[in-house]
């Protein structure tokens, strides 16, 4: 099996810019030092995994996390969706063809190198990977083909994310996956 490549999709670590709605319970620096916890564990599993790591950022100064990755890339975008997407497509064109890749948040520690491992390996046989949330948004996003843009998925309600995904995913294209090649779930839910 390839390696493959884990995307860790992340803001910069600033002061009153992350995980803000926690700000209120826990304070701005509690927070902050939450997040690059959060961040530097996220990281650290998509290493052990064996595969690439890439870390899209918001614009800024550079900080000490982008250390831990193999390649790092400012997002491109105005809109949440726009950076996701970019962010996928500027990754997959940093790697060979039909690299396995997926894309997992920054605040994602609980996902294990195993976890990752088992992830990149069902891209295999398939040409889609969606982790769901219990929520109904998802926390893991995957490709062994290269990437359908998901950027409407982010303009529905998070209990309509994965239905949303799935139609997106699925549309009838040259590049896209049908539906029989998308496995929805990859592990028991988070």
């Amino acid at each position: 099996m390839k390696n493959g490549a884990v995307l860790v999709f992340a803001r910069r670590p600033e002061l009153g810019k992350v995980k803000t709605r926690l700000d209120a319970r826990i304070g701005e620096n509690s927070t902050l030092r939450l997040y690059r916890a959060f961040l530097v564990d996220t990281l650290v599993a998509a290493h052990l995994s064996g595969a690439k790591v890439i870390l899209a950022h918001t614009a800024g100064p550079n900080f000490p996390e982008q250390s831990r990755a193999d390649i790092t890339l400012p997002q491109r975008g105005h809109s949440f969706g726009e950076r996701f997407d970019s962010s996928l497509v500027d990754a997959a064109n940093l790697l060979p063809v039909r690299t396995p890749l997926i894309l997992v948040g920054a605040d994602t520690p609980q996902l294990s190198p195993t976890f990752l491992r088992k992830a990149l390996a069902k891209l295999e046989n398939y040409d889609a990977v969606i982790g769901p949330n219990d929520n109904g948004g998802f926390y893991l996003l995957g490709f062994s083909k290269p990437p359908v843009p998901v950027a409407k998925v982010f303009t529905h309600s998070a209990e309509e994310e994965p239905g949303e995904l799935n139609r997106l995913i699925g549309e009838p294209g040259s590049e896209r996956p049908s539906l029989s090649h998308i496995l929805m779930s990859i592990c028991p839910k988070t």
